[in-house]
């Protein structure tokens, strides 16, 4: 992994790397066969990527209510947010803390963000 040297902190980096911790115990604790053919290392992860593709809008829900409830979250910035559909499972400061309380409550994938201070954000995109 390629790591950049900022003199500002990255608030994302805990949760970044506890989404690829995440996937390497997944895909080391998933069998090496499947549907009776052998599978090469990254096969595993290249499957689940093309699936999260193929469902551009598996978030709408959450997405929907972050911007429905911005009022709300305004009180949370600088915290961890996860979202399961329209409710508000947990935030704090701590994202892995986070994903084990979401985790104990039968969600696999939550949906984490930071929410940043309005107005400091910036957007770019091609």
């Amino acid at each position: 992994m390629v790591r950049l040297h900022s003199p500002f902190p990255d608030p994302l980096a805990p949760a970044r790397e506890a989404l690829i911790e995440s996937f390497y115990r997944r895909a080391s604790a998933a069998p090496a066969t499947g549907l009776g053919q052998e599978r090469e290392p990254g096969q595993l992860l290249a499957f689940r990527s093309r699936q999260a593709a193929e469902a551009p809008h598996a978030r709408s829900r959450e997405i929907a209510w972050r911007r429905a409830h911005e009022q709300e979250l305004r009180a949370l910035v600088g915290q961890w947010v996860i979202l399961e559909g329209d409710e508000l499972i947990a935030n704090g400061p701590d994202p892995r803390a986070l994903v084990a309380a979401a985790r104990a409550r039968g969600i696999q994938v939550p949906y984490l963000f930071f929410v940043e201070p309005a107005g400091e954000n910036v957007k770019f995109g091609l």
